[in-house]
């Protein structure tokens, strides 16, 4: 690490730098500076088999209190993967492992940073170090000589009462008292008696503050809960700012709450009918009949029948901007996420070797498709999980998420029917609402019983019925034995009439071609190079044509 970024710290103050490191606990290391320069350049270098961290204060004492905090040079915060787009440019900016984990020495309310980080116990990763969390370098992305004084932060707003939390710890309650007072769910439950291993009991004590918080829990109470299961599971024992970590969980749940009462607040009016109809409100495709910008998508079929094949084809047809993906016709290019959690990072990268894409074409699709190669089971229906997908969408602008598949999508059961509506809640109300995101998922038949070769309609997809009741459109794959061709049937379209099921043939580089057609309506016949039909469509809609 070079001796600029300590000297923009410190400067020419004298005091006590406190750098402590994390190993199995964290310890304690302070250094008097700048006497100890040295020694402290020495101690952070030392980070091959330890996380090593730095305070951005100077203390007048080898003690960690209000007593001994002397001051610094910076205000300071942490942002967990999404950064703003518009802020006041800070004069250090650090990467502290993947891209949109940073740290800005300069704040926290307005840009939706960490709440917790800026207390003057907090400690950050210092430059030139190693997350061994997270297996990345620990880098310097900015450095100005710009300094700011209070007047160039007037113009942020004040924070809603909300966002304020305040809890006395004086006077808690006890757990036995607490879990005695409230009907407790399933998951919370399970978090207050599960072992969680490291590396997830952050996002264990954060999934549990905000359980607490959904079945009415005060600040107070919520606090001994998650105590509890910190001294348990040991994230913060043994740290100065505990308290204040704990309580950091508390404030980031009761912040986002706020937000959304205020969303609430202002719902939508109702109309009367004329009026409605004179709205300028229009309904946009992504794909003509079939999916709405913004709109949801069930892909199913039988195992090993090609679902995650035609996803993936889907999603770089729309990425690119294809005129039409097969039969379907394109009308708007959209920045696509597909989610892997079937195959993980080389199966899927195979996949795409096999498809033999161009350079022309790898680069056209850099910008507008993106993978997140998990490759195992990941619960979107929790908060912690569900935070992290916003913050992808944010950071890259994405229009339309694939999940591959739904049953490893979920913490709960795919056939219980209040789990699969909490998804459904999470995915139209935070993504396809809010950020005018569409998803799609690729789902399961039924096994239990059945021939899952013998897949007809949605009654035979697998789990709760709300998987396929909310869906506008549900897409059935199926293939005969013995035959090469695969149908391709529309077995619900909630915004079309009568969407036809055409057949499709695999080609030799993981891609399909169209095989000819065959109506849900009736059964053209080619006379003389015209096509004709014994029965007449009821509308214009029904029964459209395809071109042999």
């Amino acid at each position: 690490m070079g001796n600029k970024f300590l000297t923009d710290l410190f400067g020419e103050q004298e005091g006590i730098v406190y750098a402590p490191v994390k190993g199995d606990n964290f310890k304690q290391h302070f250094f008097e500076w700048p006497q100890e320069r040295d020694k402290l350049e020495s101690h952070i270098r030392d980070y091959n088999k330890r996380d090593v961290y730095l305070s951005p204060v100077l203390f007048t004492d080898k003690r960690i209190s209000p007593e001994t905090f002397k001051g610094t040079n910076y205000l300071w915060t942490e942002f967990d993967g999404v950064v703003p787009s518009d802020p006041i440019e800070p004069s250090i900016r650090v990467m502290s492992s993947n891209p949109g984990h940073e740290h800005w020495y300069w704040i926290a309310y307005h840009y939706g940073a960490d709440l917790s980080v800026w207390d003057y116990q907090n400690v950050l990763r210092p430059v030139d170090t190693w997350n061994h969390k997270r297996n990345k370098p620990v880098t310097l992305l900015h450095k100005s000589d710009v300094t700011y004084s209070v007047n160039d932060f007037l113009w942020v707003p004040i924070p809603d009462a909300g966002t304020r939390v305040d809890i006395k710890l004086g006077s808690l309650p006890t757990r036995d008292e607490v879990l005695a007072r409230y009907k407790w769910t399933y998951d919370a439950l399970d978090l207050m008696f599960k072992v969680v291993e490291k590396g997830k009991r952050s996002q264990a004590l954060a999934r549990l503050a905000h359980e607490c918080a959904e079945i009415g829990l005060s600040n107070e109470e919520i606090y001994v809960m998650v105590e509890e299961r910190d001294r348990v599971w040991g994230k913060f024992v043994g740290r100065n700012d505990r308290e204040k970590r704990l309580q950091g969980f508390i404030l980031t749940v009761r912040s986002k709450r706020a937000v959304v009462a205020e969303i609430v607040q202002g719902a939508t009016e109702v109309y009367r009918f004329n009026d409605f109809m004179k709205t300028t409100i229009v309904l946009k495709w992504a794909v003509e009949g079939l999916l709405p910008v913004a709109g949801s998508m069930v892909i199913f079929g039988s195992p090993g029948i090609g679902k995650s094949t035609f996803s993936l084809r889907l999603a770089m047809s729309l990425s690119l901007g294809d005129e039409s993906f097969l039969n379907w016709k394109i009308i708007n290019r959209q920045k696509t996420l597909f989610i892997s959690l079937e195959m993980q990072h080389d199966e899927l990268k195979q996949f795409f070797l096999d498809m033999q894409l161009t350079e022309e074409k790898n680069e056209a699709l850099q910008d507008w498709f993106h993978i997140w190669p998990i490759g195992h089971a990941y619960p979107f229906d929790t908060p912690d999980q569900q935070i992290e997908l916003l913050k992808y969408i944010d950071m890259h602008k994405i229009e339309l998420i694939i999940i591959d598949s739904l049953s490893l999508s979920m913490y709960g059961s795919v056939k219980d029917d209040d789990d699969i509506k909490r998804l459904n809640s999470f995915l139209n109300e935070d993504v396809r609402k809010a950020r005018k995101c569409g998803y799609i998922f690729i789902h399961h038949p039924r096994k239990d019983g059945m021939d899952v070769k013998k897949v007809k309609d949605q009654s035979d997809s697998f789990g709760s019925m709300y998987i396929t009741a909310n869906a506008q459109t549900v897409v059935l794959l199926s293939q005969k034995p013995g035959s090469v061709k695969m149908h391709v049937e529309m077995i619900k379209t909630r915004l079309s009439i009568g969407e036809e099921k055409f057949e499709i043939e695999r080609t030799s580089d993981r891609g399909f071609k169209l095989a000819g057609s065959i109506s849900s309506v009736f059964t053209p016949a080619v006379i003389s190079g015209e096509i004709v039909t014994d029965k007449k469509p009821d509308d214009g809609s029904l029964g459209k044509l395809f071109n042999f």
